[in-house]
């Protein structure tokens, strides 16, 4: 081979080390892009700390903070707003909730110290527009409603059934009634950017909806019930036990629990199939009634993480939450859960789930959905009430809402007017008229 030959052959065989390079390179490049397009999901969120906004909030989580109900309040004629209600309809809740979110868990990052202020204040609040009403059913624990969107603590302490978020200046404002002292307080979120709150409201129509204070006619209920322009159209839901009764039904409970058949001892109990592991005891009833007790000895088979010596709220409450949905919320079907009370007691927590259809509470005769007891960094008690529930075909028979406020007010003044499920164990349950915070074998 001459040296012009050597020399061809050297400069080919250079250009196929260079492609080869480029190709590695290239490949390499990929595969770091998905490296990093995959770790925000590996460590669960966005990276928003870079941007200095936050991220729409996604996730089972954020469906956990989903209200159940939503007033918008738009910017109308002649001073007053114009309301669209989103009262009784799940899907659009949570559709407009994916968009308030991030707005949300912005202004709560970095809300002010809150000022107490009047009930006249309030009412403003809740007609301030661009701004929305968040109604969350129950009290809900703000550090929790935090925590859930993904956002950082300000130290924000109350228990807020409504939450108003509306537009102040240049940014964004919070209002709200602590629902243990009763009193209204109010806190600025300067330098939050109110653009992601009014592109979420621009393109909605209102429809009419009001607060009972702001219509004469419904002085007689509690002016801070909305109030549709319409009654509601409300399914009706066929009802059944996905447990089942038997040990066989009592060992798939236990295996949702991860609590091992083999190392257990069963036995039967009137209507109960019982099983002991170790010194704790799991009970399943005939009616889809389950109760978990640790034993003296706790076990610690349901831990809460624990930050120090102390149990963070927001951990504990998300920790039942985890447990109610791997439970109920697996085997309930179109019903959906919401956190219907946390209270403080003396040795730790006790939270509690309820069970919604279509928007509207149901009211269990077994009592909660899913009830626990928080006490020394574990679950230590814990109430389950497995219930299905599946759409009819048929539409509950409601009076008209002005007839159904006015029947109400005699027997109940002062109080909500709402819709709700009554599920006394039958076969069905439709909708009906009710007064907030009053159960049925009050009503009768």
């Amino acid at each position: 081979m001459n040296n012009t030959a050597k020399k061809r052959l050297a400069i080919e065989l250079g250009k196929d080390l260079l492609i080869l390079l480029l190709c590695c390179t290239a490949v390499l490049l990929a595969m770091r892009g998905q490296l990093f397009a995959s770790a925000p999901r590996l460590f669960g969120g966005q990276d928003t700390r870079q941007t200095g906004t936050v991220e729409p909030v996604s996730g089972i989580q954020a469906d956990a903070a989903c209200p159940l109900r939503i007033a918008v309040s738009l910017p109308g004629t002649g001073g007053a707003p114009a309301r669209l209600g989103l009262q009784y309809d799940p899907a659009a809740c949570q559709a407009l909730f994916q968009q308030l979110a991030a707005p949300l868990a912005e202004a709560l990052s970095a809300a002010g110290t809150p000022e107490q202020v009047s009930r006249q204040q309030w009412e403003q609040a809740l007609s301030a527009a661009p701004g929305v009403v968040l109604d969350f059913q129950s009290p809900m624990p703000l550090p929790v409603l935090v925590h859930w969107l993904a956002g950082e603590d300000a130290g924000l302490t109350a228990q807020a059934r409504r939450l108003a978020l509306y537009v102040q200046g240049d940014g964004l404002a919070l209002c709200w009634r602590d629902e243990t002292s009763g009193a209204y307080f109010h806190a600025s979120a300067q330098g939050v950017d109110a653009g992601a709150l009014t592109d979420a409201l621009s393109t909605l129509t209102p429809n009419g909806s009001q607060f009972a204070f702001e219509n004469p006619d419904y002085d007689r209920l509690d002016p801070d019930t909305l109030l549709l322009p319409q009654t509601a159209s409300m399914p009706v839901y066929a009802v059944s036990d996905p447990m089942g009764d038997g040990r066989d039904s009592l060992e798939t409970l236990m295996g949702y629990l991860n609590i091992s058949a083999d190392a257990s001892s069963f036995y039967s109990a009137g209507s109960e199939q019982v099983a002991r592991s170790e010194s704790d005891s799991l009970r399943l009833s005939q009616s889809g009634f389950a109760t978990y007790e640790a034993g003296e000895a706790r076990s610690g088979r349901f831990p809460v993480p624990v930050r120090g010596d102390q149990i963070t709220l927001a951990d504990a409450v998300d920790a039942c939450r985890r447990l109610a949905a791997a439970t109920v919320g697996s085997h309930c079907s179109q019903a959906r859960l919401y956190l219907s009370g946390v209270t403080q007691q003396e040795d730790g927590l006790e939270v509690c789930f309820d069970y919604s259809l279509s928007g509207a509470p149901v009211q269990l005769s077994s009592g909660h959905a899913a009830r626990f007891w928080v006490s020394q960094g574990q679950i230590v008690k814990f109430e389950l009430s497995f219930r299905s529930y599946a759409k009819q075909a048929g539409t509950a028979a409601l009076l008209p809402t002005r007839q159904a406020a006015a029947a109400l007010a005699v027997e109940h003044p002062g109080h909500e007017l709402l819709l709700v499920y009554r599920d006394a164990g039958g076969d069905t349950t439709s909708a009906d008229w009710a007064a907030a915070g009053t159960s049925s074998q009050e009503e009768g």
